[in-house]
């Protein structure tokens, strides 16, 4: 049992590792011809440079850190139709290296929430290095986030808990009707199933370091 548990893990460290390198090029490839979105990525990517986020997160003993990659996030981007006259909301921004793409090449509005300084310092520093006027973070926990005034709400946070899922739910369900919500690997209406806050609009698969999962397109109701 011990040795399948170690391929196991050595055969799911050696994909992520793969997946990353592999995005690491179509990233160059794909987004980096941009020049200026490359000096915005690259004034990001060159603060983790020694210590990754990964390390800084596990010596803050916050859980599980997990980043959307760009290419997923186009995905998403796509996939809701995203307009320069939305406005984004990504709770875990992580870095910011979405919002910043985002900001970037759709020209929506974007806040990140961030609950770890660091990342919201590099990620602000940026947004006055290259003057983004749509694009803002915050260092707070997303629970305590005002969603009442966002077009589209993202989340992806694989250290979620079921308790916390559903504390979540209670606060998606403050945001306007109409509002869009994108969740990953769960969809907000598994959970209060006698409810009808939300309504499933689109699922669809996007890929993460670790393997496929489903995103899930919900829009708040009216009720």
């Amino acid at each position: 049992m011990f040795e399948g548990d170690f391929f196991s893990g050595l055969y799911t460290s050696i994909r992520g590792r793969l997946f990353l390198f592999l995005d690491f090029i179509y990233t160059i490839f794909a987004y980096w011809r941009d020049f200026r979105f490359f000096k915005i990525d690259f004034s990001v990517l060159k603060n983790y440079f020694w210590k990754s986020p990964y390390r800084i997160v596990r010596e803050l003993s916050l859980g599980t850190y997990g980043e959307t990659p760009l290419k997923t996030m186009a995905k998403i981007a796509k996939e809701l139709e995203l307009t320069k006259d939305d406005h984004f909301i990504e709770m875990g921004s992580g870095r910011g290296r979405c919002a910043l793409w985002l900001s970037h090449f759709i020209g929506c509005s974007v806040l990140g929430i961030e609950l770890i300084p660091k990342f919201v310092k590099v990620a602000k520093g940026v947004v006055e290095e290259y003057d983004l006027k749509n694009c803002y973070f915050s260092c707070e926990d997303y629970f305590d986030t005002d969603v009442s005034n966002a077009s589209h709400i993202y989340l992806y946070d694989p250290g979620l808990t079921e308790s916390s899922i559903h504390n979540l739910t209670m606060l998606l369900k403050k945001a306007s009707p109409g509002t869009k919500i994108i969740t990953v690997s769960f969809s907000l209406g598994e959970y209060f199933p006698e409810k009808e806050w939300f309504s499933v609009e689109k699922e669809f698969s996007v890929s993460f370091p670790w393997g496929k999962t489903t995103a899930y397109i919900q829009k708040r109701s009216n009720s």
